[in-house]
């Protein structure tokens, strides 16, 4: 039996934003994928990882919230290091959502 976010379009719907509020997403984004330290291919995503959970902790919990209400075919994971050490973002999807992450977020990557 196929879940319902396996059934859901892969398709981003920005309009479920206010112009503000799709001016702080996009500033958040921005910010957050120009300052991960480290990001990972994985098969059906990406995992992000930035330097401490203190600092990007709210940032995470934040992007994590918006981007469920415009891209709800997303799967979000954070994995906290002890010690109050980096913090890393799973972000996975249905077949062609792999792509989507890259095409949306690749370019703001640092590599």
């Amino acid at each position: 039996m196929e879940s319902e976010s396996q059934n859901q379009p892969i398709a981003c719907n920005l309009a479920v934003f206010s112009a503000t509020e799709a001016a702080a997403h996009e500033e958040l984004t921005q910010f957050m994928m120009s300052n991960a330290q480290e990001v990972t291919e994985l098969a059906d995503g990406f995992t992000l990882r930035f330097a401490d959970s203190v600092q990007w902790t709210p940032k995470l919990a934040t992007f994590v919230q918006q981007e469920r209400r415009c891209c709800p075919f997303f799967t979000f994971e954070l994995h906290f290091a002890p010690n109050l050490g980096p913090v890393a973002l799973t972000i996975r999807g249905p077949e062609g959502a792999k792509a989507l992450i890259e095409q949306a977020f690749g370019a703001l990557w640092v590599r």
